[in-house]
C-alpha cells in the first residue's frame, strides 16, 4: 500500500542516487519560478508604489481589478496564454509555446498582481505623519520616493515571498503552455501530475517533498534577506538607495564628541542671522463645525522662545501646524519674515520614527558624520544609536526627533510639547539646548502644559482658551497679570 513513509524513502533514494532527470527537473523549477518572481518584483514593486502613493481618477477601480487578478485561476491563465502563443495566435511569431520562457511568462503574470497589490497596500498604509516628517526634514522628490521604498521594504519583501510561493506551486498554466516535455519543460509540479497519472504515487510524493525543500530554501533566503534588511536598515545598500543624489561630506577630525562643550555644539549647528519671525493675522480654522482657531492674532518675533499654553483641545497643536504650513487656515494669514524656511521645521507631539536604528534615523537627513556626532553629544543619544528607533520610549523618541530636526540646521523650530514624557534631567538638558539655540538666532515656537517651564524659558507666552488668544506677551507680564480667571487657570482652581 502506498504511504507517505514509502514516498519519503523513495525521495531519499532519489536524492542520494543523484538521478540526472530529477536534478534537471529541480533546477528548471528553481530557475523558472525564481526568475519569474524576480521579474515580477522588478515590475510590480514600482507599479505598486505608484498606485499606493498617487491619487488619480479611476485609481480604486484599478486596485479592485488588480486585487481580482490575485485570485486569477491558473488554468484560465494557461488557456489565455496558449491562445496568444499558438500558431494561430497574435504572438505566434515569438515561438514561445512549449518553452521554459512560456512557463516563466505564465508564472510572472500570476505573481505580478500579488506583488502590485501588496506593495500598493503597504504604501497606502503609511501614516500622514510619515510624509509630514519627511517634508519637515527637507526630503522631497526622488529622495522622498526612495525613503518610501525604504520604509516599506519589509512588506515589499513579504510580497515577493508570497508571490514566489504562488509561482513555485503552480501547475495548471505551465502544464498548458509548457507541455511537460521531458528534459525540456518538465518541472516538479508537472512531473508530479504525470507520475500520479501513471500510478506511481510514491514517486510523486518524492517529487512533492523535493518541491517542498526547494520552496523552503528560497523562502528561507528571502526571509534572511528580510531580517537582514530590517537589521541593517539604511546601511549598505539601503544607505545608497535612500541618500542617492545627496552629497555627503566627511571630516577627517577624530576629536571625540564628548570633549566638545554644548555651547560650541549649538553654535556649530544653529542657523545664523536668519531673523525669522512669524505673524498670525485673523487666523481661523474649523473642523466638522467645531471652531478650533477663532480669529487668532499673535506675533512671534525672531530669535526668541515663544511658549503657547492652554488646556487640551484649545487649538495649540493646530496653530503651530498652521504656522508650519501643514494645516491650511480657513481664513486669515500667516506671514513669515526673514529667511523663510523651505520646509516646515516641526517636531510633533508623537514623533514618527522611521524603520531602522536611531543612527539611521539621524542619517536620513543627509547630514555629515561630524554633525551627527555633535548632535548625539548634545542630546545624549550615544547609548541609543544601535537601538531600533520604533522600540524607544516616548521621551527617547522625542530626543531623536529633535536631533533629526536640528541636523537640518533650521532657523525656525516649531515643537509640540517637546519635553512631555522626559525625566527631569532630560528636561533640563532640553531646555538648556533650546535656550542656547535661541541665543544663536533660532526662533523657537513650542507648546507646553508645564507652566513652570513656560516661566523658565519663555521669552513670550501666549495663552489660548476656547480657540482664542486670551493673553499674549512677555512671560513675566502674562504670569503676573491681575486677572482672577487667568490666575485661576495657572493654579488649576478654575478648569477650562
Amino acid at each position: 500500500m502506498t504511504s507517505l513513509y514509502d514516498g519519503i524513502k523513495v525521495a531519499i533514494d532519489i536524492i542520494l542516487s543523484r538521478d540526472p532527470e530529477i536534478i534537471d527537473i529541480t533546477i528548471l523549477s528553481f530557475q523558472v519560478s525564481l526568475g519569474a518572481t524576480i521579474l515580477a518584483a522588478v515590475v510590480g514593486i514600482p507599479l505598486g508604489m505608484l498606485l499606493g502613493y498617487f491619487r488619480f481618477p479611476g485609481r480604486n477601480a484599478v486596485l479592485v481589478f488588480i486585487n481580482t487578478l490575485t485570485g486569477f485561476p491558473p488554468v484560465v491563465m494557461g488557456v489565455f496564454l496558449y491562445v496568444l502563443l499558438s500558431q494561430t495566435g497574435p504572438l505566434a511569431f515569438l515561438e514561445l509555446l512549449y518553452t521554459p520562457l512560456a512557463m516563466a511568462l505564465a508564472q510572472f503574470l500570476l505573481a505580478l498582481p500579488i506583488i502590485v497589490s501588496i506593495s500598493a497596500q503597504a504604501i497606502a498604509s503609511l501614516p500622514k505623519r510619515f510624509y509630514e516628517t519627511l517634508l519637515s526634514l527637507g526630503i522631497t522628490g526622488k529622495r522622498k520616493m526612495l525613503a518610501v521604498f525604504r520604509e516599506t521594504r519589509a512588506a515589499l519583501l513579504s510580497a515577493t515571498i508570497i508571490a514566489f510561493g504562488r509561482a513555485i506551486s503552480e501547475v495548471g498554466a505551465i502544464l498548458i503552455v509548457g507541455g511537460n516535455i521531458r528534459w525540456y519543460t518538465r518541472t516538479l509540479t508537472t512531473a508530479s501530475v504525470l507520475e500520479v497519472s501513471k500510478g506511481r504515487a510514491e514517486f510523486a510524493i518524492a517529487l512533492g517533498l523535493i518541491l517542498l525543500v526547494v520552496a523552503m530554501f528560497v523562502n528561507l533566503l528571502f526571509q534572511t534577506m528580510q531580517s537582514e534588511t530590517m537589521r541593517l536598515g539604511a546601511s549598505s545598500i539601503g544607505n545608497f538607495i535612500v541618500y542617492f543624489g545627496r552629497p555627503k561630506h566627511r571630516t577627517g577630525s577624530d576629536t571625540a564628541a564628548h570633549e566638545i562643550p554644548l555651547e560650541q555644539v549649538v553654535a556649530t549647528m544653529a542657523c545664523k542671522n536668519a531673523n525669522v519671525g512669524v505673524e498670525c493675522s485673523q487666523v481661523s480654522k474649523t473642523y466638522r463645525e467645531r471652531t478650533v482657531l477663532d480669529n487668532i492674532n499673535v506675533s512671534f518675533p525672531p530669535g526668541r522662545i515663544h511658549v503657547i499654553i492652554g488646556p487640551n483641545g484649545v487649538g495649540k497643536s493646530t496653530l503651530i501646524r498652521a504656522i508650519a504650513g501643514i494645516v491650511i487656515p480657513d481664513s486669515g494669514e500667516i506671514q513669515v519674515s526673514g529667511k523663510k524656511p523651505l520646509f516646515p521645521p516641526i517636531m510633533h507631539q508623537k514623533p514618527y520614527m522611521f524603520e531602522g536604528t536611531t543612527k539611521e534615523n539621524l542619517k536620513i537627513t543627509g547630514a555629515d558624520d561630524r554633525a551627527i556626532e555633535l548632535i548625539i553629544n548634545a542630546l545624549g543619544l550615544t547609548s541609543l544609536l544601535k537601538t531600533r528607533a520604533k522600540n524607544l520610549s516616548g521621551g527617547e523618541q522625542k530626543r531623536v526627533a529633535l536631533a533629526r530636526l536640528l541636523l537640518t540646521r533650521p532657523c525656525l523650530l516649531i515643537l509640540d510639547e517637546p519635553t512631555s514624557g522626559l525625566d527631569p534631567g532630560s528636561i533640563l538638558k532640553m531646555e538648556t539646548l533650546l535656550q542656547l539655540l535661541s541665543e544663536n538666532g533660532v526662533t523657537i515656537i513650542l507648546t507646553s502644559h508645564d507652566m513652570l517651564q513656560a516661566k523658565r524659558i519663555g521669552d513670550s507666552v501666549t495663552l489660548l482658551l476656547n480657540g482664542r488668544v486670551r493673553i499674549s506677551g512677555k512671560s513675566s507680564d502674562v504670569f503676573e497679570i491681575d486677572d482672577p480667571e487667568i490666575q485661576g487657570f495657572f493654579t488649576g482652581e478654575i478648569p477650562w
